[in-house]
Formats: C-alpha cells, sequence, structure tokens
C-alpha cells in the first residue's frame, strides 16, 4: 500500500543536503548498534572538521544526542570509540577529527558518568555528577582512552595534532588518580618545553586554567583539599603566567618546565647527554624514548 500522502509529504520536505536537517536524524544511528561504529566514525569527521556549517550542525547534533543516552548507552559509545582510535591509529584524516570530538565531549562534561569513581576520590569532579548506577571504572575506561589516543598522537610533529593531544590529556586529568595522574601530568608539562613556541604557550594557558580549577594535583590525589597547595600552587602559577614561553627554548622554558615538575614531584625530562652515557646496547633504545617523549 502506498504510504499516506502526510508521511510522504514529511519525507520530501527533509534535505539531507542541508546540514541542519541531516545531522539530527543521522545521529540517531548511534543508538542502533550494527550502525554505531559506522555513524560515529562519519559523524567524528564532520565535527571535528573545517567546514563550519558542517561542524556547527554536526556538534549539536552529537552533544545533544549523547546527553540523552542511557548509562549503558553511554558505555557503548565509549567502547565505540576505543576500537575507532584502534582502528584507525596510522591515519590522521579520521583520527583527528575522532580525537576533536571526543575534546568536545570532554569539554562539555558530557562522558562524566564514564569516569565516574567514588565521592572520596574526585571531590571536584564527582560533586556534579548525576547517579550513575552502572558506569565503567574511572580508571580503567580513562586508561584504555588515554592508551588509545595517545599511540596516534605522541611523537607526532603535526601541530594540529598536538595541540589537540595537548588539549585531551588537561580534560583528561580531573578525572585520574595516583600513577596515571602523575604520568599524564608529566606528559602536558613536558609540552611546555616543546620546539614549537604556540604549542609551548596553549600548554601553559591550559596547565594555568587547570591548576586554577582544581587546584594542586598531588594534594587532590593524597586526598586533601586541593585549594590549601599554598606556596607550592602559588609558585605553579607563577611559573606558568611570567615566563616568557614564546622566548628562548634553553633559556626560559626548559628551566621553568624542569622547576615545574620538579616542584609536583615529577619524573625529570630525559636530555640529549644523558642519551651518549648509555652503553652501546641500549643506546638506541633510549634515544628512541628520548624522541617519544619530547614529540621530535
Amino acid at each position: 500500500s502506498s504510504a499516506p500522502p502526510r508521511a510522504a509529504s514529511a519525507r520530501l520536505c527533509v534535505d539531507f543536503l542541508s546540514p541542519q536537517d541531516c545531522f539530527p536524524r543521522t545521529v540517531r544511528l548511534l543508538s542502533i548498534r550494527p550502525y554505531r561504529r559506522c555513524a560515529l566514525r562519519g559523524l567524528a569527521v564532520s565535527v571535528g572538521g573545517i567546514t563550519e556549517s558542517t561542524l556547527r550542525a554536526s556538534s549539536a547534533a552529537l552533544l545533544r544526542h549523547v546527553g540523552a543516552l542511557s548509562d549503558s548507552e553511554l558505555s557503548e559509545l565509549g567502547d565505540e570509540y576505543l576500537a575507532l582510535f584502534a582502528e584507525h591509529a596510522t591515519e590522521s584524516r579520521v583520527a583527528l577529527p575522532l580525537l576533536r570530538s571526543l575534546v568536545q565531549l570532554l569539554e562539555a562534561r558530557l562522558l562524566d558518568r564514564l569516569f565516574a569513581a567514588s565521592a572520596d576520590s574526585l571531590p571536584a569532579v564527582t560533586d556534579a555528577l548525576p547517579a550513575v548506577t552502572d558506569a565503567i571504572p574511572a580508571a580503567a575506561f580513562a586508561e584504555q582512552l588515554r592508551g588509545a589516543v595517545r599511540g596516534f598522537a605522541q611523537g607526532s610533529k603535526d601541530m594540529a595534532i598536538l595541540s589537540v593531544w595537548l588539549q585531551f590529556q588537561v580534560l583528561l586529568l580531573p578525572y585520574l588518580q595516583s600513577s596515571l595522574l602523575a604520568d599524564v601530568l608529566r606528559s602536558a608539562v613536558l609540552l611546555l618545553a616543546h620546539r614549537y613556541p604556540k604549542l609551548r604557550k596553549a600548554a601553559a594557558d591550559q596547565l594555568y586554567i587547570y591548576f586554577l580549577t582544581y587546584g594542586d594535583p598531588v594534594l587532590a590525589d593524597q586526598g586533601g583539599d586541593p585549594t590549601a597547595g599554598g606556596e607550592r600552587l602559588d609558585a605553579l602559577m607563577q611559573l606558568l603566567t611570567q615566563t616568557p614561553w614564546l622566548s628562548s627554548l634553553d633559556e626560559h622554558a626548559r628551566p621553568a618546565r624542569d622547576a615545574l615538575l620538579e616542584k609536583l614531584g615529577l619524573r625529570p625530562a630525559l636530555v640529549a647527554s644523558s642519551v651518549a652515557k648509555q652503553a652501546v646496547a641500549t643506546e638506541q633504545d633510549s634515544y628512541k624514548e628520548l624522541v617519544g617523549e619530547m614529540g621530535y
């Protein structure tokens, strides 16, 4: 039988060439398991793209949809992100927009339920979280997500990739604890002495906002009041705001980065001179570690 005239007319009114018409409809495919991964891959390319009209419409549709997901659906979406990063780790044309879309979800606090933990472990974040009955363990998901993204981004020479990698790491910090917190924080601090001056400045700005918002991460991880960091927190903020990050790398950026690492109790950065002192058997591995850490 033929479709009712009104239904047929409604279908004809949908303009799939218009982002405002297309994305609010296609985003619903994320709720259909057989199509979810393909839909997320395609949607992420639009959300993380550079065409302004497409970016705005696709981002708005994605944020609205993810905000309305149940706990189980959100967990499945998280699994799809992990799978897509593993699948496209060597394809920046997919992995970069995928990471940009992930950053948007983190900025909008729409993944909080995936990082939900006990109120004692994350006081600055969990106070604002809705009740969660069946969330992925915070440390497990955060570690998997960071590992999946790290395989694509760390060591890249592409400024666009490094900038989003920096954003992702800083946005992830409030949800982390113990060794994973120290590892991600150190990775972000190391970017303060990257060879790209604009990346150094971006790292300083984003770390400053993080410290201003969440306080001393060391105290928070120890179960103390993160806003009671006192002299150490003041020193961290002063280093970030008063160092001329766009100026000389050797004269300003590296000494300030090293001071930040020391004040935070983090492992010092590797230096090129230490590579030459290694035994011949480990020389090549040490150099590879240096290159990977510094992003050269």
